[in-house]
């Protein structure tokens, strides 16, 4: 009976999210002192900080390192930063707020993800989709005070709800879908790219029209908010203030950026991504298995997300190759082909 039991929780996915989500505890305290990522996770708590010190003007994040400027900087949506405000405001500033509430919401954005694949397509592949993407490069980055992890998972969550809703007629559903889904995207606009499955939901004529009919338009209100966030608010906090965090590229000027680059480019794919060659060989091969399923629409999502993240790879241009944590709104694209296999 007791073989039963712990053969049951080791079959439990909670069980390895959770097992997870411990051991990335230690030291989850110590400062950011990595050569790669300290003053990406530097400038989310300078922003943080600086609500706390100076009051929270929350549609004009600051930083400290801006010379002769403000401070105030054109950057993503504050709301990782705001968290850690709150953080604060309780228990008083601390460096590694930023990194626990990463861990937070990205275990949750793991556990909805495999709710989401079990729902779509079975629990065998969700099963092991999840193994790979909890030791993916999600395993580093989801305890780091940067907002991609973060970000991703806030979509993942908001897709589940969308697709909760479609299946049961849940309101409630569609209001968590526009929440997460809108706040996902603007915490780190290339989280759009997963987002972009909702495309296909106009032509699933397995769902009433009229719950594809609201997906969609809340979709559109979504993605709506989130443009006016980048392509108004920012560059009138560049041109008032004078300080640019990401410099966005046409999509020819990227790929010419990119082609010097090619292979640091190619290592993102082959082994950042999911952190192991053995892992990409099973990729390759679990391409096969993938194309030999009869599931139309989720091919054809899978297209559709890939089609959009190779647009932004193009509008990073020469960044792409040089930052390893690009590669993480793909990551769990990878990992559930990693899981046919």
């Amino acid at each position: 009976m007791q073989k039963i039991k712990f053969k049951s929780l080791f079959k439990d996915i909670r069980f390895w999210i959770f097992l997870f989500f411990i051991i990335r505890l230690v030291g989850i305290t110590n400062a950011p002192l990595e050569a790669g990522h300290n003053w990406r996770q530097a400038f989310t708590n300078m922003v943080a900080r600086n609500y706390y010190d100076n009051g929270l003007h929350f549609l004009y994040p600051e930083i400290d390192m801006a010379g002769e400027n403000s401070g105030i900087v054109a950057s993503e949506f504050p709301f990782f930063n705001f968290l850690i405000y709150l953080l604060s405001k309780v228990f008083g500033y601390a460096h590694w707020y930023g990194r626990l509430i990463n861990l937070v919401v990205s275990s949750f954005g793991i556990f909805y993800f495999f709710k989401l694949i079990k729902g779509v397509v079975n629990s065998k592949i969700a099963f092991n989709a999840t193994i790979i993407l909890l030791v993916s490069i999600w395993f580093a980055f989801s305890r780091k005070s940067m907002p991609d992890t973060f970000s991703v998972s806030l979509v993942i969550i908001g897709l589940y709800f969308g697709s909760n809703y479609m299946k049961q007629n849940n309101v409630w559903g569609l209001f968590l879908f526009f929440l997460f889904s809108t706040l996902g995207m603007l915490c780190k606009i290339p989280a759009l790219s997963l987002f972009s499955v909702v495309a296909i939901v106009p032509f699933l004529k397995s769902i009433q029209v009229q719950r594809r009919l609201l997906v969609s338009i809340v979709a559109l209100l979504a993605v709506s908010i989130v443009l006016i966030w980048y392509y108004y608010w920012v560059p009138f906090l560049l041109r008032t203030y004078k300080f640019q965090l990401f410099f966005p590229k046409g999509i020819i000027e990227g790929m010419k950026e990119i082609m010097p680059h090619i292979a640091e480019a190619l290592k993102k794919f082959y082994f950042d991504s999911i952190n192991s060659y053995i892992a990409f060989a099973c990729f390759l091969i679990g391409i096969y298995f993938f194309l030999k399923t009869k599931e139309f629409w989720l091919k054809t999502t899978i297209a559709l997300v890939s089609a959009v993240f190779l647009i932004f790879i193009f509008k990073t241009g020469a960044v792409f190759p040089f930052h390893s944590y690009y590669i993480i709104p793909f990551t769990p694209v990878m990992a559930l082909i990693v899981g046919y296999f």
